[in-house]
């Protein structure tokens, strides 16, 4: 699954053909304030993470962004992603009961922000045979 904000403002949730309209967002770039754009948790399994492919970044524009890497992360989080107008990252809410991770990408117009939120401790066997 996966979630789509569009330059003209069309937002919506996305499962293999199915595609669930949510209501428009303002247009992309020029968003008045941070919204949220995704907001879950999961389990970040050595098999998920398998079958995924790095991307090769040489010097043209990619559609794919954020790796969870589980060698530093506990094994369930949970996340928000948001779009965020330039310089206005401090008008995010965060939650403050749980160890937080937060990662903005400035190279955007909005800025990406995400915040990762540790839900359980990683057992360092997990995945072994």
């Amino acid at each position: 699954m996966h979630t789509s904000y569009h330059t003209d403002g069309e937002f919506h949730w996305k499962l293999n053909s199915i595609t669930h309209e949510l209501d428009r967002k303002p247009p992309l770039p020029n968003i008045p304030e941070p919204i949220l754009i995704q907001s879950a948790t999961t389990k970040i399994s050595n098999e998920v993470l398998e079958r995924f492919e790095f991307t090769i970044f040489d010097d043209s524009p990619v559609d794919s962004v954020l790796y969870m890497d589980n060698r530093i992360l506990p094994s369930t989080v949970y996340y928000h992603v948001w779009a965020v107008p330039p310089f206005k990252h401090g008008e995010v809410p965060l939650m403050i009961d749980d160890p937080a991770d937060i990662h903005i990408c400035t190279h955007t117009n909005p800025w990406l922000m995400v915040i990762i939120y540790e839900q359980k401790l990683r057992d360092i066997n997990e995945g072994a045979a």
